[in-house]
């Protein structure tokens, strides 16, 4: 939601104006060795105050060589109206209104609002831009007659939304803070303001009806107004263009930090437009210049260079990991947010049981669960943490809490009730208790102790509500605060065009001074009607108003240091841009250096990275220890893939974390099948048990059905699907694919025996045992073996030949019992396939039907199992002397490794072109 510039017109702060044709104003420059205890300073924004009193203080402690002396009587004027209507507060009869907080008045905004808005689901945009309206109303004296014309559907809504607001306030003896400067004017008192002189110092805009009745109302008490700005400093400006619009931030940066280096006790400042925008580059900037000169930075740069521009409360990590905490309550979170809760170093346990936690993540990650409720994850960890060694199953602190507080969720009471109760979640969850905060996260934890307790203030104007307007209140409220933590005054600041207003600096770069900035499209409030915009002239009237508005500023910044760098971009990406032309009678800049150059940290690893070769100089691990290796096939596999694949996951264990992914893994639907087809063959063993119950469809039915009821029961403890209706359409899969199998795949075939299911065996290749787990063998009629692997994608034998197999599985099933193994399998099972792939000899008669699809090795079958062994050998034996070089068997095998940033084979590719 773009914040429009309601107070900061197109008045010059430096060539000062009356602020009322009919009362004559003393322009004077603003001397801070010359005022006393008499003198009240008012400023727009608190930070202009602040750089006085700064400003003020350095006086009498370096010039005037003081040890006390009185304080600084400045403040914007918006605190100053607040303390007026406290004073006001005490000695008013007929009392006065009631003060509303911003958070009451947001709320009687959307209480409003939901009932003008057809569609009040997305409101907080609007809540906002009726804020700025109101304010601007009761700034610019507005009657009705000016704001409630129906211009546009907009105008309707907001003039319907506001005229309620109004009847609440009068109905209940509020009065909202924009409506304050007129209520202070209204019951103002000879004795009210206790000062000889006001200084408006900074303003924009004198002729502000608002300004103008604060003017009347001191004069008529006898107080003397001042109007008063920045001091006009006679320097050097110019301008300076970069090709890249990008380029400026970085030249600023290292310009401020050069002129600080070479004097340390002055004070320069950068000011860019749109600085929220820019804030994390500005930041990463920052970094680099640190990274560049470590001798001379410290690493905390914020103590050289201030960004003035605040962020959400909510953005920092204290905060968000409470409000991921009280959505937890509420509902579902996603996995890779239950990884930041259970992780987290603000609640009890994140740092001590950090390996744990992670395991159980992992853990939770291999089932697929991708979103979970807290009550889900409380039983989940019960049977993770059962496989543990009790030393290490600590008490989930997230589940400390009592169950009749969680059941208290369910409540409807006031704001206040529910903060007793979230304190009482938080003791139990250890929050905060086992961390020492860091001087950011201390005043952070502040600022949300303050806003928490603010939501109090609700109560007197909000009914009670449930635990899910609970935490809609609370994450708007942090949402709405902008915060910045508290520093040391930084010699260097990076701040935004309003803050830098009226400030005087002994250098200053303006940024992003291209004709789009300079001045700004005209951007009114939409909730207003255009006509009074334009007949009161006020913000987003009209372009002359902001090209004077531009004007003003800019000539206030060539004038508020003895230095002054305008710069622009010519380009962006592939936009052109142009110099505003407010600036075109300064003379550009045409000996400039950057002193202090820099690159990104991205960059400087780039550059070191041309100087080092990537080509390992030796492609050999250390040999393998011991004669039995972990990972079975997957082992030979790995290594006929990749051979660093191999190094890289089975000896130093670098394995992927699971993908999550919607509905059903493929590794899942196949371990389904697998076990359904086992129960099958234990309970059938051969072929005429399964020809006879194929012949009584309805048995075969039957028997399916209830392997499915067991198998699915002991699915569902294993597999998380959400919605529950997947269960049953995989079940219903499951079903089709096995029987569709057994008629067409196993009835097919010449008779034969089920052996071994699900047998672990053990092979030897040169030297190195392997334990593999054959899924099925079959004794066939002439008593040879058949060796059969399910499968439920697409396979064919192709991946079994040549000397680097890409599926090396089977042929290691037929080295396990060579003499009598006469053929090996894939069964491709699926709803709309079932089919047969193998090898076998060629006297083998395993079916007639699958001709096409098995065939005999054209060198014959103990010629083609002697060169499996070979071939497996040899990669055995690779994998036993730690061969591990960069050698894809094809790109595929790449496409989804996690391993190129170790192995760098995308360098070795750039090198090489």
């Amino acid at each position: 939601m773009r914040q429009y510039k309601s107070q900061n017109i197109c008045i010059n702060p430096i060539v000062f104006l009356n602020l009322s044709v009919n009362r004559p104003v003393t322009h004077t420059p603003l001397d801070l060795t010359q005022l006393g205890p008499g003198d009240l300073i008012l400023t727009p924004n608190r930070r202009l105050s602040a750089w006085l009193q700064r400003d003020y203080d350095e006086i009498q402690r370096t010039r005037q060589r003081l040890k006390t002396w009185h304080a600084l009587r400045t403040q914007p004027l918006d605190s100053w109206f607040l303390e007026q209507y406290n004073r006001l507060a005490l000695v008013s009869n007929p009392a006065l209104p009631r003060l509303l907080s911003p958070l009451q008045v947001r709320s009687l905004w959307q209480k409003h609002l939901t009932n003008v808005v057809a569609e009040p689901n997305h409101l907080e945009g609007l809540i906002q831009l009726c804020q700025q309206a109101r304010t601007l109303i009761c700034r610019w004296h507005l009657p009705s007659t000016d704001w409630n014309l129906g211009e546009s559907e907009e105008n309707r809504v907001f003039a319907a939304a506001h005229q309620q607001f109004l009847e609440d306030l009068r109905e209940h003896h509020w009065i909202d803070p924009a409506g304050l400067p007129r209520l202070i004017h209204d019951r103002w008192g000879t004795d009210l303001c206790e000062a000889e002189r006001v200084f408006l110092h900074g303003f924009n805009d004198l002729q502000e009806p608002q300004l103008t009745h604060l003017e009347s109302a001191l004069t008529a008490a006898g107080i003397e107004v001042c109007v008063s700005g920045q001091h006009r400093q006679q320097g050097h400006s110019g301008t300076l263009s970069f090709v890249d619009y990008g380029a400026q931030f970085k030249a600023a940066l290292s310009w401020a930090v050069q002129q600080h280096f070479a004097w340390p006790l002055k004070r320069f400042a950068i000011v860019i437009p749109n600085l929220q925008h820019q804030r994390l580059h500005l930041e990463k900037l920052c970094a680099d210049l640190v990274a560049a000169y470590p001798d001379r930075l410290a690493d905390d740069w914020r103590h050289v260079i201030n960004i003035t521009a605040g962020q959400p409360l909510s953005s920092f990590s204290l905060c968000s990991h409470l409000l991921l905490m009280l959505k937890a309550l509420g509902g579902n979170l996603r996995l890779a947010e239950w990884e930041v809760l259970l992780k987290s170093p603000f609640f009890s346990g994140g740092v001590q049981h950090f390996q744990m936690r992670d395991a159980f993540i992992v853990w939770l990650r291999s089932k697929n669960r991708a979103f979970l409720n807290w009550s889900i994850v409380h039983e989940l960890w019960k049977v993770f943490s059962a496989s543990n060694s009790p030393t290490e199953a600590e008490p989930f602190p997230l589940f400390k809490v009592s169950d009749r507080t969680l059941a208290q969720r369910g409540q409807t009471t006031s704001l206040r009730n529910w903060l007793v109760w979230l304190n009482r979640i938080l003791a139990a969850l250890g929050w905060l208790q086992e961390r020492t905060l860091d001087s950011e996260s201390y005043q952070v934890n502040q600022r949300v102790q303050e806003t928490l307790q603010s939501l109090t203030e609700l109560d007197a104007i909000m009914d009670p509500i449930r635990y899910a307007g609970f935490l809609n209140e609370v994450s708007q409220a942090l949402k709405a605060v902008t915060f910045q933590p508290q520093t040391e005054t930084a010699p260097i600041q990076v701040m935004g065009v309003l803050e830098a207003a009226a400030m005087n600096f002994d250098g200053l770069w303006v940024c992003e001074c291209e004709s789009r900035q300079w001045p700004q499209p005209v951007s009114a409030n939409p909730l207003l009607p255009r006509s009074t915009l334009r007949r009161y002239g006020m913000p987003g009237s009209g372009p002359d108003r902001e090209l004077e508005y531009a004007r003003t500023i800019l000539d206030g910044f060539a004038q508020a240091a003895p230095q002054v760098v305008f710069s622009w971009g010519e380009y962006e990406g592939d936009s052109q841009l142009l110099m505003s032309p407010l600036l075109e009678p300064i003379a550009p800049i045409t000996d400039f250096t950057v002193g202090m150059d820099f690159v990104s940290q991205e960059e400087r690893r780039f550059q070191l990275a041309g100087l080092l070769s990537v080509d390992a100089g030796d492609d050999l691990g250390t040999e393998l220890q011991s004669q039995s290796s972990r990972g079975g096939s997957g082992v030979i596999q790995a290594q006929s893939l990749c051979p660093f694949k191999a190094y890289a996951e089975y000896r130093l264990g670098i394995r992927s974390e699971d993908n999550l992914q919607e509905g059903i893994k493929a590794s899942d639907r196949g371990s389904l099948v697998h076990r359904v087809l086992e129960s099958f063959w234990r309970e059938i063993t051969d072929y005429h048990g399964l020809a006879q119950l194929i012949a009584r469809d309805n048995e075969l039915q039957s028997v399916l059905n209830q392997i499915l009821d067991g198998e699915m029961a002991r699915f569902r403890q294993e597999t998380y699907l959400q919605p529950e209706a997947l269960y049953q359409l995989e079940r219903e899969r499951t079903f089709q694919s096995v029987y569709q199998w057994l008629r067409n795949a196993e009835l097919t075939r010449a008779p034969f025996k089920v052996e071994n299911i699900e047998k672990r065996q053990t092979v030897s290749l040169a030297g190195m045992e392997l334990t593999l787990t054959v899924d099925r063998i079959d004794v066939l009629e002439d008593g040879s073996r058949a060796i059969i692997d399910y499968k439920t994608g697409i396979k064919n034998t192709a991946s079994w030949l040549g000397p680097r197999p890409e599926e090396p599985q089977l042929p290691l099933y037929a080295l396990i019992n060579p003499e009598h193994t006469k053929g090996i399998y894939f069964g491709i099972i699926r709803p709309e396939k079932a089919e047969w792939q193998g090898l076998q000899d060629h006297n083998v008669q395993f079916t007639e039907r699958a001709a096409r699809t098995v065939k005999s090795p054209t060198a014959g079958w103990a010629d083609q199992v002697g060169e499996w062994r070979q071939t497996l050998e040899q990669l055995a034996l690779e994998y036993q002397q730690g061969v591990a070089s960069v050698t894809p068997l094809n790109n595929q095998v790449c496409q989804y490794c996690h391993l190129s940033p170790v192995c760098r084979i995308k360098e070795q590719h750039r090198d090489r072109e």
